[in-house]
């Protein structure tokens, strides 16, 4: 049973200038995708969130957005988080792993589209 962590980003913001930055990146809204190889049709998703103050944007530190890859990102929102945490989150999704695995066999026999 071997857990994996698939990093999506769902949403960045930037400041168009910020202290003569262009597209400093504020706010980082992305989500790990947990699966579990016991459970192959299953997943559960971890929301993962950063934010920057303004005083982090300094000549050393700034990456254009434009410049910023996923794996850059997914270091970000997950700074300091211990080994142990990680674990955890996917200790807990096992359960909506589960049921999504078990729901991925059935087939829809009715669904209420709205119309």
């Amino acid at each position: 049973m071997a857990y994996n962590l698939e990093f999506i980003v769902d949403q960045v913001k930037v400041h168009p200038e910020i202290h003569k930055f262009v597209n400093g990146i504020a706010l980082i809204r992305a989500r790990w995708k947990v699966t579990n190889t016991d459970y192959p049709d299953g997943f559960a998703y971890h929301l993962l969130q950063k934010s920057f103050s303004h005083d982090s944007y300094t000549l050393e530190t700034f990456v254009p957005a434009e410049d910023v890859t996923d794996a850059m990102m997914e270091e970000w929102v997950t700074e300091g988080m211990a080994d142990a945490t990680k674990q955890n989150i996917k200790m807990a999704s096992l359960q909506q792993i589960i049921f999504s695995h078990e729901e991925a066999q059935l087939t829809t026999y009715f669904e209420n589209t709205g119309d």
